[in-house]
């Protein structure tokens, strides 16, 4: 036990405690409120002690903070303070859109405070704004939030002074991005905006600015040196979490993709494919962060074939289409690009 105060005084005097309120260190799952003293302190009559009581607190595991995963994939964290013994076996069981991933628990993903246990869940550029459903699982016990990428930027927003100038416009590009990318995707596949996925307002309230942006990329370059076995080579891109390039090969027949080599390294098996529907290999050049998209790729196939491109290219490319959902989209993205290239750059010298 510990003394807090001591002192003589007169009979009939009643002692004043005069400390900080007294506290009692938590415990692994207890946590402790001052509720008082034991006697209730009186008027003196003779040597007396008191001690401090306390009320017992269960500490359970609760959902504390988000962030927005800024220089790699597009994806949400929510961190969550857990007492010990809730954490083995612990796991955040994720719903977005009608699907269920999971995400268990792991003592080295904290926040950057080092105060709370993060878990993540990856998403697409077209779920910024759909709701995830969170829920923590330890034993018996479980707790839920629901939370959006969008409430995110939107507390971000809220909250401007407390967060760097790279860090604001990262966030509200990437918000940007999805704006306009949901219609440029919307004509692409089988959902309808705003029945299946939430519309995503603007982050950002300048234009785009489509000339600007255009001449900026005029310098990317694509090539294909092709041999004399290979008919067409065309390359498209995913717009998901990460980003992809997908290089198309036609070659004649019984043309075989057997080695590729993407800026001097191998590129593994799993990686290339062939389509039979199309006769023609698929090459993914995958998990490209936006920071990246201006970085030049040399790929090499079967020794002889070399392609050149970025994915600065496939925004020249379509900067120019007549469909105003499309030279948006890349606009955008090419915003988004600009704005991770500056976060990194500063999370790098910092």
């Amino acid at each position: 036990n510990t003394e807090l105060q001591s002192g003589r005084m007169a009979k009939g005097e009643t002692p004043v405690y005069s400390g900080e309120t007294p506290a009692r260190e938590a415990e692994a799952t207890c946590g402790y409120t001052f509720d008082g003293w034991d006697p209730a302190i009186a008027a003196v009559t003779g040597d007396a002690t008191y001690t401090a009581t306390y009320t017992e607190t269960m500490i359970l595991p609760e959902f504390t903070t988000n962030s927005v995963t800024l220089t790699g994939e597009i994806a949400l964290n929510f961190y969550m303070s857990i007492p010990e013994a809730f954490r083995k076996g612990s796991y955040v069981e994720f719903t977005l859109n009608g699907v269920t991933t999971r995400d268990d628990f792991d003592a080295t993903h904290m926040n950057a405070a080092g105060t709370y246990y993060g878990f993540t869940i990856p998403m697409s550029v077209i779920e910024m704004s759909d709701e995830v459903t969170a829920v923590f699982h330890s034993g018996a016990f479980t707790t839920t939030k629901t939370f959006s990428l969008e409430a995110y930027v939107n507390k971000v927003n809220e909250n401007a002074a407390l967060f760097q100038p790279e860090e604001l416009a990262l966030v509200n590009a990437i918000l940007d991005y999805g704006h306009y990318m949901q219609p440029y995707l919307d004509e692409l596949r089988s959902w309808t905006l705003g029945i299946d996925h939430v519309a995503t307002q603007r982050g950002i309230s300048e234009d785009l600015d489509i000339a600007a942006i255009a001449e900026a990329v005029s310098d990317a370059v694509y090539e294909a040196e092709k041999p004399a076995n290979v008919e067409r080579v065309t390359f498209s891109m995913n717009f998901d979490t990460k980003t992809s390039v997908y290089i198309y090969i036609k070659g004649v027949d019984g043309y075989a993709v057997n080695s590729v080599t993407v800026n001097g390294y191998a590129l593994d098996a799993e990686h290339v494919e062939y389509v039979t529907s199309s006769g023609r290999y698929k090459i993914t050049i995958g998990d490209i962060y936006a920071y990246n998209l201006g970085q030049e790729f040399t790929v090499v196939v079967n020794g002889e074939l070399t392609i050149q491109l970025s994915a600065r290219y496939y925004i020249k490319a379509q900067i120019g289409s007549s469909n105003e959902n499309v030279r948006n989209a890349v606009a955008a993205l090419y915003r988004y690009y600009q704005a991770a290239s500056a976060y990194k750059a500063f999370v790098d010298s910092h």
